[in-house]
């Protein structure tokens, strides 16, 4: 199975810093998704690569290839020198996880020149992949809603799971997640 993983940039969840603790959480969290999905049958994971769950999610797959080496991350960059306008920190940050997947390719074999290339990125991520996985919330529209209007347009003629996991999953699954670990911590 392929997996299409995208979501929230991490300013539309306010992280800015990349030492805030959230991301960790998130990662596990991720890392948690991702784990279940092996276990159905996960091959690739398709990652955009966008900062946010899309980056978190990269190194939540990286992260899990230690324990399931048969798992393979595709960076699939929707154009040629995506990310080449961002901070240099960001810039650094896509190039090491252009360095720790098993595949980076671009949809588009131009620079940014119009939406459409977004577009068509967002077509490719569904023709090769099996289903989504998506940290989105309906009442928190984001970027993130033009890759959710796809996948529902693309479910109309096609069979497509969309595993969307919102706010309220968010909630529940970091309060459980900071339990757990306050609890190992006393142990």
């Amino acid at each position: 199975m392929k997996l299409w993983l995208t979501g929230y940039r991490n300013y539309e969840m306010n992280i800015f810093q990349p030492t805030d603790r959230r991301i960790k959480i998130l990662r596990e969290l991720i890392k948690e998704q991702l784990q279940e999905k092996i276990y159905n049958g996960l091959e690739w994971l398709l990652i955009g690569g966008e900062p946010g769950i899309e980056q978190w999610g990269a190194e939540a797959g990286i992260a899990l290839k230690k324990s399931e080496p048969s798992l393979k991350i595709a960076l699939m960059l929707p154009y040629k020198e995506f990310g080449n306008r961002w901070k240099p920190e960001r810039q650094d940050q896509l190039s090491q996880l252009k360095s720790q997947v098993d595949f980076v390719g671009e949809v588009s074999q131009q620079s940014y020149t119009s939406p459409q290339q977004l577009r068509n990125w967002q077509q490719f991520m569904l023709k090769h992949t099996d289903e989504a996985l998506m940290i989105y919330d309906l009442q928190y529209p984001g970027k993130s809603q033009y890759a959710y209007q796809a996948i529902k347009r693309y479910q109309d003629s096609n069979d497509y799971n969309l595993d969307l996991l919102d706010m309220d999953w968010l909630e529940v699954s970091s309060q459980d997640y900071l339990t757990e670990n306050a609890e190992k911590d006393l142990q």
